[in-house]
């Protein structure tokens, strides 16, 4: 029987969590009696549409970098993570750009002066990232090969 091995564990957990952040408030806003939410899916349903349509010459603020950083690593963290739960080194990769995805998130909204508007999605992202660089973290167990079981020699012949 195989051993559990929690690195393989702690990584599945983290990727799931990590996947979740993607549909959890992004960015909240107080709006009169109700607060108005914006999810990273939000986001990316908003810029397939937004790619759809000419933009011309525009000036991008800072914050566009930040959000573009968040979009690109977002899904390649998901899928290293993963991957990540059958070969441990790849969940220092998946941690680390799962970091760097939701600082880039921080940094968008930081550049439009959005901050204190922070949604959870952006918290539970980067827990989901600090549980895969866990994962590495956390040693594999060493699989001890049990020896034979080798029958006792039969007892010497009386003479």
């Amino acid at each position: 029987m195989r051993k559990l091995q929690y690195w393989k564990v702690a990584a599945f957990i983290g990727t799931i969590i990590f996947l979740v952040s993607v549909f959890l408030p992004f960015i909240s806003v107080p709006v009169v009696d109700t607060t108005a939410t914006i999810s990273l899916l939000d986001l990316y349903s908003a810029l397939t549409q937004a790619g759809q349509q000419s933009a011309g010459n525009i000036n991008v603020p800072v914050g566009v970098y930040g959000i573009l950083v968040t979009v690109i690593l977002y899904p390649i963290t998901v899928i290293l993570g993963f991957v990540s739960v059958f070969r441990r080194t790849l969940a220092l990769a998946a941690g680390i750009l799962g970091i760097i995805c939701w600082i880039g998130a921080v940094v968008a909204l930081s550049g439009l002066e959005a901050l204190q508007y922070m949604g959870i999605g952006i918290y539970v992202g980067v827990i989901g990232a600090i549980i895969l660089l866990i994962a590495y973290a956390l040693k594999p167990r060493a699989m001890t090969p049990q020896a034979p079981v080798v029958p006792a020699p039969p007892p010497p012949a009386p003479q």
